[in-house]
C-alpha cells in the first residue's frame, strides 16, 4: 500500500466525525486505503459508531488493510521460496 498522505488522512479523519452519516461512511471506507496507525485507530473507534453502516464500512476497511498485508507477506514468501528453489 502507498504511504498515507498526512493531509488526506487528516481530512478523512475530520470527515469521519461529521454529523452527515453519508460523509462519515465514505470517510470510514476511504480510511481503509491509508496505511498508518492514526487511521487504523480511527477505524477501530468507528467500529463502535451509532450508525450501523458506518460500523460496516469501518470493518470492511480494516479487513481490506489486513488482507493487503497478508497478501503482501504471502507474496514475498512465495517469491523467496521460488528464488531459493531456483538457486538450488
Amino acid at each position: 500500500q502507498p504511504p498515507a498522505d498526512a493531509a488526506l488522512a487528516e481530512a478523512l479523519i475530520a470527515l469521519s466525525f461529521d454529523r452527515d452519516e453519508g460523509l462519515k461512511r465514505a470517510a470510514a471506507f476511504a480510511l481503509g486505503s491509508l496505511a498508518d496507525d492514526e487511521t487504523e485507530q480511527r477505524l477501530t473507534v468507528l467500529l463502535e459508531d451509532a450508525d450501523w453502516l458506518t460500523r460496516v464500512d469501518a470493518a470492511v476497511s480494516l479487513a481490506r488493510r489486513h488482507l493487503a498485508v497478508r497478501y503482501r507477506d504471502f507474496h514475498l514468501r512465495h517469491v523467496l521460496v521460488e528464488e531459493v528453489l531456483y538457486a538450488c
